[in-house]
This record gives structure tokens, C-alpha cells and sequence, in this order.
């Protein structure tokens, strides 16, 4: 069926035309999504860690990075928009594994140069097997040349500490 015609068959049905696209999404590629974007956070925690500081800390930084390099995506493909939906999700589902941890408050103390330059290669690995899934899935679902920047945009930051404390809004399009 047509694009067009399975979007007026959903809007007869009740759905939202905004949510159409989102809805789209089969849950195989929402769980490889959310896997991915996991993996990248878990990767720019540990980054952040490493370089001195609380793990909450980290955790927000990353978090804050995160979610603005996903925004900072110029496309509005299916995929792109679910993206944006889905940092949100991780967000919540960590939101309360950072306020229930007993070692939110822990510093790498005590940790080798050999244990840290361990550690921060296992991050790279994380930030870049969740990049990996994600472009692959925005080269998949793009058409054209759209897909400009994640792999630019996450890559070359995943160094960079985000200390904005700030929130994007959804904005729901009619």
C-alpha cells in the first residue's frame, strides 16, 4: 500500500497524522534504536567520568549531549523523528536508575592509567557500535542525500562535556 493512502486509513482509524510517522517504526528497529542510543549514553558517561567528577554528573552531561546531537540532525525522516521521541524515553528510563543508584555520588578514585585508558577504549567501543546503528538505519530509511551529520555531530563531540541544563520541547506538527 501507498504511504499516502496507509496514513488516511490510520487518521480514519483514529491515529494522529504527527504520530503516523513515528508509528511507523516496526519495534525490531525502536529496539535497535533504543539499544543504540543506550550504548552511546553509557559510552559518554564513562567518558565524562573518566575525566574527573561525580557519575551524576556525568550521566547529565551525557545525557545533555546526547540529546542535542540528535536534535542537532538535519533530516525529518520516520527514523529521525522516532530518534528524537526515543532520547526522550532513554532519558526518563535513566532518570530514575541516576536517583536510585547508591554510586551516583562516586568519582573514579584509585584506578590505573592502564585501568582508565581500559575503560575509555570500552567507551569509545559503546559510542561507536550505538553510531554504527544508527546511521545505518537513517542510510536505510533516507532517501536521496538528507542524512547529513550523526556521524559527524556524534563522533567528533563525544569528547566534548555539555553542561547545559536545558530541555527541548516536543512540538507536536497538525
Amino acid at each position: 500500500m501507498e504511504t499516502n493512502l496507509k496514513k488516511l486509513i490510520a487518521m480514519a482509524a483514529g491515529q494522529d497524522r504527527g504520530c503516523f510517522d513515528e508509528n511507523s517504526i516496526s519495534p525490531d528497529v525502536r529496539a535497535r534504536v533504543d539499544g543504540a542510543l543506550d550504548s552511546i549514553f553509557r559510552g559518554k558517561s564513562i567518558l565524562v567520568w573518566t575525566r574527573g567528577g561525580k557519575l551524576s554528573v556525568a550521566w547529565d552531561a551525557a545525557m545533555n549531549e546526547l540529546r542535542d546531537e540528535i536534535f542537532a540532525i538535519k533530516n525529518t525522516a520516520p527514523i529521525v523523528e522516532y530518534l528524537r521521541v526515543a532520547v526522550f524515553a532513554l532519558r526518563g528510563r535513566w532518570q530514575s536508575k541516576m536517583l536510585q543508584s547508591n554510586e551516583r555520588n562516586s568519582i573514579v578514585d584509585g584506578a590505573s592509567d592502564t585501568e582508565l585508558n581500559d575503560l575509555k577504549s570500552y567507551a569509545v567501543s559503546l559510542i561507536e557500535s550505538g553510531t554504527r546503528v544508527i546511521n545505518d538505519l537513517i542510510s536505510v530509511g533516507v532517501s536521496g542525500g538528507a542524512q547529513r551529520g550523526i556521524q559527524n555531530t556524534m563522533s567528533m563531540n563525544m569528547e566534548r562535556v555539555n553542561g547545559r541544563e536545558h530541555e527541548y520541547e516536543r512540538v507536536r506538527k497538525r
